[in-house]
């Protein structure tokens, strides 16, 4: 009844693009979310710690190594559920993702222990302790890497939100500059249907319906390619980097949970419902001032 072509289609572009930057903003917050709590999690309760040259005697005792000594006290310290100690295998691979072979041949590594615990241990006092006999020990329990991880994973997470807060406006503010040209082309049939009794509201109904067909559409298709894009990109990173990213994005809740999926897959209904409540209100305040 109430049609614009051209405000249409520049409706419907804007839409799928806008949509498909969304979702993809989504995504990425969401999924940067998960795999951060995966990582805290590995590292929460876990205590490293670096021995150099421990094969070496201890300076307290000649018949046992500087390990050995490191490794006497952890056993004697309370809180301690687990140690792990990593040979020279186990440390060269850890460090194969980021220095190349010749240099990791010219590095006299540390030995390192993974301490996991099940109760809160005083780290500076349980170091300074193993440095009294084996000097040159270091500890690390991450805490300062978990702080610097979870402020970088909130500012990203605010930057995401913003940002699709920003495409929202956009969204919106099309949906309303189309009304307006829907409106302002059509008002020989709207002032028709005020004579034959039709009022605000009914027009504003026949608005909705008029967006609805157009970015509901759009919205899906927006939705379909930016999830596509995202299965495609993922197993591209898979293929180039198969020990950093996952084999799957759905896992069974270790990348992006059932809930996730379901907050993407809603986005196009979300959208939708907040264009129609859009053209109601820009309809009524149109009619209104005409």
């Amino acid at each position: 009844m109430l049609r614009n072509r051209g405000a249409s289609i520049f409706l419907a572009w804007i839409i799928v693009c806008m949509i498909f930057l969304a979702v993809i903003t989504l995504v990425t917050v969401l999924l940067t979310n998960s795999l951060s709590k995966q990582w805290i999690h590995v590292v929460d309760n876990v205590i490293t710690v670096q021995v150099p040259e421990a094969d070496l005697k201890s300076q307290i005792n000649d018949n046992i190594t500087r390990l050995g000594s490191t490794l006497k006290i952890l056993r004697g310290i309370p809180g301690i559920s687990k140690i792990k100690i990593f040979d020279k295998q186990e440390t060269l691979k850890l460090l194969s993702g980021w220095l190349s072979e010749s240099a990791l041949k010219d590095l006299n590594l540390p030995r390192l222990l993974e301490i996991k615990l099940h109760k809160a241990v005083n780290v500076p006092r349980l170091e300074k302790q193993i440095k009294a006999v084996v000097p040159g020990v270091s500890l690390d329990d991450h805490s300062r890497w978990k702080t610097n991880l979870a402020l970088l994973i909130t500012m990203m997470g605010d930057v995401g939100w913003v940002f699709l807060g920003l495409i929202l406006i956009v969204c919106l503010t099309s949906i309303i500059f189309t009304v307006v040209m829907t409106i302002s082309s059509n008002k020989e049939i709207i002032s028709l249907i005020h004579l034959i009794g039709g009022g605000s509201e009914f027009v504003g109904r026949i608005c909705q319906v008029y967006i609805l067909k157009v970015t509901a559409p759009a919205a899906l298709l927006g939705t379909c390619i930016a999830i596509l894009t995202i299965f495609v990109f993922h197993q591209h990173l898979h293929n180039l980097f198969p020990s950093l990213v996952t084999e799957k994005l759905f896992n069974g809740g270790t990348t992006l949970i059932l809930w996730d999926w379901c907050l993407i897959a809603s986005t196009p209904l979300i959208f939708t419902i907040f264009s129609l409540v859009t053209v109601r209100a820009s309809v009524l305040i149109l009619i209104r001032k005409n």
